[in-house]
């Protein structure tokens, strides 16, 4: 493979979602592995989806390069909050599937 070759980093998964659509909370955030603070804003956050994206299964992909270009150990936090106890047995919840951190071709 050619050395001068850019690539990107990608972290991919499938989610269902079935919460409430105001109330619940669901984020996906890089912690510094040294630091053990959160890197800047919400990498995802379950604000980004439509009203149609709930109880259907979707794609998710978010680009990582920027994390790894700028030299950091990091880890990912996936963060839920029912915000309550209200209603919470009335959803199946989130349900990630097929997670791949992944090396891409720019």
């Amino acid at each position: 493979p050619d050395s001068d070759a850019k690539t990107g980093l990608v972290l991919r998964f499938k989610a269902y979602i079935d919460v409430e659509v105001q109330y619940e909370s669901f984020q996906i955030v890089a912690v510094d592995e040294t630091a053990q603070q959160q890197l800047g804003n919400a990498l995802w956050t379950k604000a980004k989806l439509k009203v149609g994206d709930y109880k259907k299964v979707i794609d998710v992909e978010i680009d990582l390069k920027d994390l790894e270009a700028a030299g950091a150990k990091f880890r990912l936090e996936f963060r839920f909050d029912s915000g309550d106890a209200q209603q919470n047995d009335k959803f199946l919840g989130i349900h990630l599937d097929d997670l791949a951190i992944e090396r891409t071709c720019l």
